[in-house]
């Protein structure tokens, strides 16, 4: 509720797609946030709670059916720092937009700049700069937006948003999953990662040394363009900002 009084502005607080995974026999909703094992959580709840996908503006009838209040269910999402989120989102979007270049045979943007670590920050500044002033060329690029922008669902209108009740970090899973188990009162079962091919783009991103780097580091300015593009993130999250931002 005090992010969304803080960041009013149209931009945080308008309708952003995604859907959300319900499980109307558990009464539980969760809000997929891209990037935060988002695939891992909607295979979890329609394997084990008969979950299933459905748009937010269907919530009401969804509960209107089955005379259930909205009170009833725990809406739930996850999040993670900041800084392993921008390495993800880095990593997805270059290889999306990699992919649709070869297949254009045009090249724009930050991929203009060759894919090697001697490149950044410059590269990945480039894509921050890309999607912070829009030109991405038609193409979608919401995985690397923040993550406050991802998780906002509306119920009805524009700006009435679904505020999640119970919000976990990817860094303490295992713990904050067993309180959402707790709370449903089922047994404990281990979630298990899913692990993906892993693409050169994905390799090069795990590369920049962001968790590392110092005031006196290349890097500096890198991490300071991060701090600034997902300070809504660090502030509604509580994540501490790096020291040098």
């Amino acid at each position: 509720i005090r992010c969304y009084k803080n960041y009013t502005d149209s931009e945080f607080r308008r309708e952003h797609g995604g859907g959300l995974i319900i499980s109307e026999t558990h009464k539980l909703i969760y809000i997929p946030n891209m990037k935060v094992a988002s695939q891992m959580f909607k295979d979890v709840l329609e394997a084990r709670f008969n979950a299933v996908k459905i748009n937010q503006h269907e919530l009401q009838k969804v509960l209107d059916k089955n005379n259930h209040s909205f009170s009833e269910y725990l809406v739930f999402t996850f999040v993670r720092d900041p800084l392993t989120h921008f390495i993800s989102a880095y990593a997805e979007l270059d290889k999306q937009k990699t992919k649709k270049a070869k297949r254009m045979n045009h090249t724009w943007g930050f991929l203009t700049i060759p894919r090697n670590i001697s490149s950044e920050p410059a590269r990945s500044i480039r894509l921050i700069n890309d999607v912070r002033n829009g030109t991405f060329w038609g193409f979608s690029a919401s995985h690397m937006y923040s993550q406050f922008w991802k998780i906002s669902r509306c119920l009805s209108t524009q700006y009435f948003p679904l505020l999640p009740k119970f919000i976990g970090k990817i860094e303490t899973v295992d713990k904050d999953w067993k309180q959402i188990e707790n709370y449903l009162q089922v047994p404990h079962i281990p979630l298990k990662p899913k692990h993906y091919y892993s693409h050169p783009a994905k390799k090069h991103a795990k590369q920049i040394p962001l968790a590392s780097s110092s005031e006196n580091s290349k890097f500096t300015r890198l991490i300071k363009e991060i701090c600034r593009f997902y300070r809504v993130d660090y502030d509604c999250f509580d994540y501490p900002l790096p020291a040098i931002c």
